[in-house]
C-alpha cells in the first residue's frame, strides 16, 4: 500500500517524534530523507522511534482503529 510522503512525516512527528524531509526535492516523491548531521546516539534513537512508530500495529494501538 502506498501512503504519500507528506502522510507519512505528519504521522512520525507525533508518536515518533521525528521529523523527517519529503523526497520530492530530489526527485523521489515516494521517499523521506533523513539528515545525518547528528550523533551516532541521536541517529539510532531516531531510526528506533521510527520503526517502533512503524511496526505493524503500532498504529491500531494509539488509535483504536
Amino acid at each position: 500500500m502506498f501512503v504519500p510522503c507528506n502522510t507519512v512525516l505528519a504521522f512520525l512527528l507525533v508518536p515518533a517524534p521525528v521529523a523527517v524531509v519529503p523526497g520530492e526535492a530530489f526527485g523521489a516523491d515516494t521517499c523521506i530523507r533523513i539528515s545525518y548531521a547528528a550523533s551516532l546516539d541521536t541517529l539510532t534513537t531516531a531510526m528506533d522511534r521510527i520503526v517502533a512508530a512503524l511496526a505493524p500495529g503500532a498504529y491500531r494501538l494509539r488509535t483504536g482503529a
